[in-house]
């Protein structure tokens, strides 16, 4: 332990942890086997998803032996991002965000969805309870945390969950279209087998993506239990449940009679051959050629074309995560593929989810882009925070004359807006937890007007004027079925149109007429309807799959969104080929459709009707929610100190992190002494409190110079969110007592400090590459007579450039201050660190790399540090089921200096000396840092520096240092 873990708790709670407004008022809804929490303005959906999670039940537990004797699941309908995680810590417990999946992501062509969601998720509460053998006694011991199946293969556990969803229904994603065209993308250009065990574990910034657990892991788990039967699926939790994590080859061998490595490599030679004939069948006829447009982007989709035929709006995906809206303008008599130039006009970056690991790939930020017909402008959704919990999907136009975007709706739920004929009327499909509508924003009124609304579950997307008063849309029914209805603004009814067309949807009214997609041969192909409405014949005949297009009034070509081996993308269909389109496709089933008829079962939940199946229901309370469900120990060892330290945590809260607590004991031989964390938040406010609590025994560079700080806290943190989404507040009172030598000061005060940070890091980057950070604090410790009576200050921030500097290059630079102008003892001031224990923290450390913790000490400390950092080599490997994944190596150029106002550690002296600000210190080394998960899921970065003191006498002429940091969690 170095003081560094005061200083951790100190300055890391951040009050991020809510999970819902404080102003919501939710209900608990007790079924046999759950506890359904939900906005109790949302019963129904509650009431629904209960009597889904009853089902799921009914259909899991012939599958698996071990069940909780309670789940606890939260219907959190705070964001428009699809997506949702299961847990066993510190109690069985899912969240799940309701919104329906927009149509054209992964998760797009849902059976029953909210029981498809709920046996996924459920699926992972099961797939954490086995601790057999053993196991069985540590877990009495220990508690919750005593999962070995926690710490299995993303692709095991992900796998495993889309097998159940794609049995207890008639959807799922291994009945999905979308997935099945993936798979033949990768097929058709022979690198499906590329794909190694190892990869499909990780969330790489390549295609596919986050999607590789949820594929690959369903795609093996598809086969064993076709070769083995259901049986296979217990056999193999059970096993594992019972072994120490990580050696999971010996069931494998045992159950399978091979290892993972080797049914893996069995699974793609059977994929990539089911793949092969359904490419040689469609090949039979010839095969639409597209011409993709090249920019740089790694993925395109959802293009949109001025009515004047001028320009071309198109959705794209940059290597870094941001999420752009491109204009393409071209020259006349040139195709867009031939538009040399674009300009953005709107960016985001992908950052919608939490930092800790969902369960479903997240939709985008923006979905749709539409053009006005009479006027330069165009109007698009975008998904932002309105505050700092609540997520959602709102209206924004685009000027092409003023060159401005302007948000049109704040909370609107907005989604997939299309401009009426009048350019006055907007309709959009408006979002709420598990259902849509059809509704109209008003650009004269500015105000909504909802128009139709289906039952729960059923999903309206990519709504389109046929004219003045008739709107088309695609309507996906509550059990899968999806086709094309139209809306009459005079007679508000709905009425279906092309009854025979499989998966219609993507509706887009061109002056050739109705163009839209569906599966009518088992590939999502473009369809161009008669003026009556009454048929519609074949324009594009694709091995993967198309999306929604656009077409081109000039050369009266087609640009439509379709998917490669590289992802999603947008090519140019000539006129003379969707022209000379024959109307007799080439007939596939579905890749795995032997393997998933629909299963009596499903057949019954369907026929099933509905039952309010909650047997209490009652105001939200956190309970015995509360109570700690497991202890966490821990022996780590310190070569530096020749010290053995042993840990022992706990912590819980309630299903809203209403109340969140951690306790953490701690004893080192080193310094012969214990040490107590504790922290306490409560979140029933608009604004967070937070209580924390610690002793902590340290020391100064050697074990000669303890410290004991005593610390108490409470603090409150304001909301400013009005002000600006980068800036955080806290203020409050605190108690510190010091013991160092013979001296015990005791300090109270209130203190205040505010944190700025406004840079992100995804996709290719290993470092920021724009934007700073800044934090400013302040401590009064008050008057008493036999009390240290001072005020303290601390300040710094970061910044971050990369313009002009080649790709993924950055330079770092920050400053750390501490400042104390009273007398005080400099022991009793801020102190340097040797390492961080992650990158880029905001908090005050004051790192001087190459020399010792704790080696400066003062009551003035006046820190910088400057990074050069570069690329090294992209590795992304790893080896079958070995619990590492090697990601990147990177480097950088560092520089750390140091004036105080203190004590510097003399190593020759072996004893503290005085110094001043008027001496300064420093060094400079060299870095190598490897990204690595290990363990299938923690993010850990090496890093091995050498580093050279500008001072002999305080620190070694070279020292060569290791250390681990918590990395990104992918």
């Amino acid at each position: 332990m170095k003081i560094l873990l005061t200083l951790i708790l100190l300055f890391s709670g951040t009050a991020q942890a809510q999970e819902v407004p404080a102003a919501w008022s939710f209900i608990i809804l007790k079924t046999a086997h759950f506890d359904i929490v939900v906005n109790a303005r949302q019963q129904d959906l509650g009431q629904l998803y209960a009597f889904k999670l009853e089902q799921a039940y009914e259909f899991l537990s012939p599958l698996l032996t071990d069940k909780p004797e309670r789940t606890v699941v939260i219907i959190n309908d705070k964001t428009d991002v699809t997506n949702g995680y299961a847990t066993g810590l510190p109690y069985p417990h899912i969240m799940a965000y309701p919104v329906l999946a927009g149509p054209s992501e992964s998760l797009s062509e849902s059976g029953d969805w909210a029981l498809e969601l709920l046996s996924h998720e459920f699926t992972h509460i099961l797939t954490f309870q086995p601790a057999t053998g053993f196991m069985k006694y540590l877990h009495a011991v220990f508690g919750t945390i005593v999962s070995p199946n926690l710490l299995l293969p993303r692709w095991w556990k992900e796998g495993v969950a889309v097998q159940i969803e794609s049995q207890v229904s008639r959807g799922g994603r291994l009945r999905s279209h979308y997935q099945d065209a993936m798979i033949r993308s990768f097929s058709k250009v022979k690198n499906i087998k590329r794909f190694g065990l190892a990869e499909v574990n990780e969330i790489l910034p390549t295609w596919p993506e986050g999607q590789r657990p949820y594929l690959f892991g369903s795609l093996i788990w598809s086969q064993m239990v076709a070769d083995r039967g259901d049986s296979i699926i217990d056999l193999l939790h059970q096993r594992h449940g019972g072994r120490v994590p990580y050696f999971i080859e010996g069931p494998a061998k045992d159950h399978l009679g091979q290892t993972y490595v080797a049914e893996y490599a069995k699974m793609l030679d059977e994929t990539d051959l089911r793949a092969q004939k359904q490419i040689a069948k469609l090949e039979e006829k010839k095969i639409s050629p597209l011409q993709l447009l090249e920019l740089k982007s790694k993925y395109l989709s959802h293009p949109a074309i001025s009515p004047d035929g001028r320009f071309m709006a198109i959705i794209s995906v940059s290597e870094i995560d941001k999420r752009e809206i491109k204009l393409l303008e071209r020259k006349p008599g040139q195709t867009f593929n031939q538009s040399e130039g674009f300009k953005k006009i709107e960016s985001q970056t992908e950052n919608l989810v939490p930092p800790t690991a969902k369960d479903g790939p997240p939709s985008g930020s923006i979905q749709r882009v539409s053009w006005f017909h009479h006027s330069p402008k165009l109007i698009f959704d975008k998904i932002d925070n309105i505050n700092r919990l609540e997520r959602y999907s709102d209206l924004h136009l685009f000027d092409l004359n003023s060159q401005k975007s302007e948000q049109l709706t704040t909370g609107l739920r907005a989604r997939e807006p299309s401009v009426a004929p009048n350019d006055v009327d907007i309709v959009f499909v408006k979002l709420e937890g598990g259902r849509t509508a059809l509704s109209l924003f008003n650009m004269s009124t500015k105000n909504e007007q909802r128009l139709w609304a289906p039952e729960l579950q059923a999903r309206i997307s990519a709504p389109t004027f046929l004219d003045d008063q008739r709107i088309i849309f695609a309507l996906r029914q509550p059990y899968g079925e999806e086709g094309l209805w139209i809306y009459d603004r005079a007679s508000q009814k709905v009425e279906k149109v092309f009854q025979d067309f499989k998966n219609a949807r993507f509706p887009e009214l061109t002056p050739q007429g109705l163009v839209f997609t569906a599966s009518n041969n088992g590939v999502h192909n473009l369809f161009l309807a008669s003026k009556d409405l009454k048929k519609a014949r074949p324009i594009t005949h694709l091995l993967t799959a198309a999306f929604s297009s656009a077409w081109d009034p000039l050369t009266e070509d087609f640009y439509l969104m379709t998917l490669t081996e590289k992802g999603p993308q947008v090519g140019r269909l000539a006129a003379a080929d969707w022209k000379s389109q024959e109307d007799n496709l080439p007939m596939i089933d579905g890749l795995f459709s032997d393997r998933y008829p629909v299963t009596q079962k499903a057949l019954e939940f369907e026929k099933t009707p509905f039952k309010n199946l909650a047997e209490t229901q009652e105001e939200y309370h956190a309970g015995s929610y509360l109570w700690p469900h497991y202890w966490l120990p821990y022996l780590y060892t310190s070569t530096i100190d020749n010290s053995l330290a042993l840990q022992a945590s706990t912590g819980g809260f309630d299903p809203l992190k209403k109340h969140i607590y951690s306790l953490t004991g701690i004893y080192e031989t080193g310094v012969r002494r214990g040490s107590v964390l504790g922290s306490y938040q409560n979140n029933q406010f608009d604004w967070p409190i937070l209580l924390q609590s610690s002793q902590v025994t340290s020391y100064l560079y050697s074990q000669d110079y303890l410290v004991t700080n005593t610390l108490g806290s409470l603090s409150v943190w304001p909301e400013l969110w009005s002000l600006s989404r980068n800036l955080l507040w806290e203020v409050g009172v605190r108690y510190l007592h010091s013991e160092f030598f013979s001296r015990t000061p005791t300090r109270n005060g209130a203190f205040t400090r505010f944190i700025y940070s406004d840079y992100t890091q995804a996709g290719t980057q290993i470092s920021p590459e724009s934007g700073q950070s800044a934090y400013l604090g302040a401590t009064n410790y008050f008057y008493n007579s036999d009390d240290v009576n001072h005020t303290q200050y601390v300040f710094g921030g970061s910044y971050y450039h990369s313009k002009w500097l080649p790709p993924r290059h950055a330079i770092f630079l920050k400053l750390n201050g501490y400042y104390v102008n009273e007398d005080l003892y400099p022991a009793f001031g801020a102190a340097s660190s040797a390492y961080t224990p992650a990158q880029d923290l905001s908090m005050p450390v004051y790192l001087m790399r190459g020399y010792g913790t704790g080696q400066f000490v003062g009551r003035k400390v006046y820190n910088i540090n400057a990074e050069y950092r570069f690329p090294i080599r992209n590795l992304y490997q790893g080896t079958g089921t070995d619990p590492y994944f090697l990601h990147r190596l990177h480097g950088a150029l560092v520089f750390d200096g140091i004036a105080l106002d203190g004590f510097a550690y003399n190593s020759k002296s072996l004893a503290f000396q005085r110094v001043n600000t008027e001496a300064t210190f420093s060094s400079a080394g060299l870095e190598a840092r490897l990204e690595t998960t290990l363990g299938y899921v923690l993010p850990i970065n090496f890093v091995v520096g050498y580093y050279i003191g500008q001072n002999p006498d305080i620190a070694k002429t070279g020292t060569l240092g290791l250390s681990l940091q918590a990395g990104t969690a992918r």
